[in-house]
């Protein structure tokens, strides 16, 4: 393969490097920069890229080097973020991952470092995880999220790598009735829970994108049976195409698309704490998924997405949101419904200015709950509905419990407020 190297006016410089592992292309200036970038997450349905939250992206780079990577295709982010957008940056490098050993470059991984904004662009996820996976790529990757605080994104199957659990198969991809029919079929195989990358706001998030486009509701609730099955505590994000959600850097996603004029939704889904035990009815290899629990098995709020991204859901709490609706979702012998203008979830009817609260592992022995407002008790319960605990408090603040007294597997923590009400968290106690 032939290199060139197009010096153009004032400086700025547009090549193409070739190397065995790895193709590249740079426009822009080569001299680095260092800015004043902010963190945040773009995740992007596929099929074409939102302006409105490209822009948002690049901004946080404040002029900074924008990096996109990918395992096929070309160059064609390269002027759409340097010129066509109306957005400064230093420069944008694509990186195509010809085979795998292209992780281990020195000169790659001294790119990737540089980025202010790392994008990855559609393509295959299964082939990204098995490029990038266990090797320098991912360990940059998350020093460059965790440590630098730079701007992620990802488009299709760039955003399906994202989450902490990703669907990656090693045949074709399941479909809705497939999933439904039997949740462990062999399309299903290869569901990973190991976390590529460790992004804030997306830990025990599954994604997926093309949404209804490609009718994928069904085998997104299928991965999240499955994972309940399996004792884990999931959520999903999932997007249309047209459409992205950025997350900023205190745990708002703001949604673009372009409703009402196209049905440009997004949705975010979780397992309802109405039920007692949010573990599927039935769940088994070649029968029907049943996950019923009498239509309440899973919350979802849905929002349309709109060109300034001015709709958002909150992702410190998962219960609150702008401009969107909520939704019930469960499934009956393979068959999925939903309703619409649902209640919100473990809120009481009626309840006014209601608590703020979240719960989390303080370290590896210490379970913290948080609350703005006065616990007068806390209930915790196993997903059976079995008390394990009951604590008067009195207290507005923070309780710390320690977690080696608590058994393993899910956990339900109800919290009795001082004007009566009751609030529900949930947490998975390893």
């Amino acid at each position: 393969m032939r290199c060139i190297k197009l010096t153009l006016a004032l400086g700025v410089i547009s090549q193409l490097v070739c190397a065995q592992t790895y193709t590249s292309w740079s426009i822009g200036d080569s001299t680095d920069v260092i800015t004043n970038h902010q963190s945040a997450v773009v995740l992007a349905g596929g099929g074409g890229d939102h302006d409105g939250a490209m822009r948002w992206l690049l901004r946080k780079a404040d002029g900074g080097d924008v990096v996109v990577i990918r395992a096929s295709g070309a160059d064609g982010y390269n002027p759409y973020f340097y010129d066509e957008l109306g957005v400064r940056v230093n420069s944008v490098t694509t990186i195509r991952f010809d085979s795998a050993s292209a992780a281990f470059d020195s000169q790659v991984i001294n790119t990737l470092r540089g980025a202010e904004v790392l994008f990855i662009a559609g393509g295959d996820q299964t082939v990204y995880h098995h490029y990038w996976h266990s090797t320098p790529v991912q360990e940059t990757l998350n020093y460059l999220i965790n440590e630098k605080k730079i701007a992620i994104g990802g488009t299709s199957a760039g955003m399906a790598i994202l989450g902490q659990y990703a669907y990656l198969p090693e045949a074709l991809g399941v479909t809705a009735e497939e999933a439904l029919s039997n949740p462990y079929h062999p399309y299903m195989e290869r569901i990973s829970t190991g976390g590529f990358l460790n992004i804030p706001y997306l830990e025990g998030v599954i994604t997926d994108t093309h949404f209804d486009q490609r009718d994928r509701a069904g085998r997104t609730v299928a991965f999240l049976a499955r994972l309940v099955g399996d004792g884990h505590l999931p959520r999903a994000i999932t997007a249309n195409e047209y459409t992205a959600i950025a997350i900023d850097k205190d745990g708002l996603a703001w949604v673009f698309g372009d409703y009402p004029a196209y049905d440009d939704y997004v949705y975010f889904i979780q397992t309802s704490c109405d039920a007692q035990d949010i573990v599927p009815e039935h769940l088994q290899s070649d029968a029907p998924l049943q996950w019923h629990l009498d239509e309440r098995a899973l919350k979802v709020y849905r929002i349309g997405g709109t060109s300034d991204g001015s709709r958002y859901f909150d992702l410190n709490n998962w219960q609150e949101g702008r401009g969107g609706s909520w939704q019930d979702w469960w499934v009956d012998r393979g068959m999925l419904s939903t309703r619409a203008e649902a209640a919100p979830p473990c809120i009481v009817a009626g309840l006014k200015d209601r608590a703020q609260s979240r719960v989390r592992y303080y370290d590896s022995e210490t379970l913290e709950v948080i609350s703005d407002r006065h616990i007068q008790h806390l209930t915790i319960l196993q997903s059976n509905g079995k008390v394990v605990l009951r604590q008067r408090l009195q207290k507005v603040g923070t309780v710390r419990l320690p977690s080696a007294s608590l058994p393993t597997g899910l956990l339900i923590l109800q919290m009795t407020l001082a004007d009566g009400s009751v609030q529900s968290l949930k947490v998975f106690c390893p």
